[in-house]
């Protein structure tokens, strides 16, 4: 029985279906990470995720000061599709002493991009700030900055200045404010 079937983290329905394998950090170096069945597999995907310069790369290793550090600054990975073995250890005793009293549920977004954390972060605010202030969403906007680039979805490129959007994709009309 592999690790993934033998793991008791539970996600969605959504986050299971993705879950391939569980990486043994430790173990992983380079451009290659190795998963806790022993099966080394090059990453193709270490650049779009901001891993350039491999797992357990020396200098990043020696400028942390913490395990946590190591594995989760370092390495980067998306824990919806990639979680380590102990995922659900590391949420009790370091995410969930830190949520507000009464939640007792962590949600992660998609991790893959800035635009998925650029995409929630304007979603969380436009629907605090409809329900807050008895506004439709509808009739909300977003103020980017010009001379700036938050992501390729609908929302962020309505955020972004013209020259991130060059394929003319659509985007909302959003007022744009020169950058302080």
């Amino acid at each position: 029985m592999s690790a993934i079937e033998q793991t008791p983290f539970h996600g969605s329905a959504d986050s299971l279906a993705a879950c391939q394998r569980f990486i043994n950090f430790k173990q992983s170096k380079g451009n290659y990470f190795q998963d806790v069945d022993g099966n080394k597999i090059l990453d193709l995907n270490a650049a779009a995720s901001g891993q350039v310069l491999g797992y357990n790369n020396d200098d990043m290793i020696n400028a942390r000061d913490s395990e946590l550090y190591d594995r989760f600054v370092t390495h980067k990975v998306d824990l919806n599709t990639l979680p380590s073995h102990d995922v659900a250890d590391l949420l009790r005793s370091h995410v969930m002493p830190a949520a507000p009293k009464g939640l007792m549920q962590v949600h992660f977004g998609g991790g893959s991009s800035a635009t998925e954390a650029n995409e929630s972060a304007i979603a969380v605010a436009l629907t605090q700030y409809s329900k807050a202030h008895g506004k439709s969403v509808n009739k909300l906007c977003v103020v980017g900055f010009d001379n700036s680039h938050h992501g390729s979805s609908t929302a962020t490129l309505s955020a972004s200045s013209e020259r991130a959007n060059p394929n003319n994709l659509p985007a909302f009309s959003w007022p744009k404010a020169e950058f302080p």
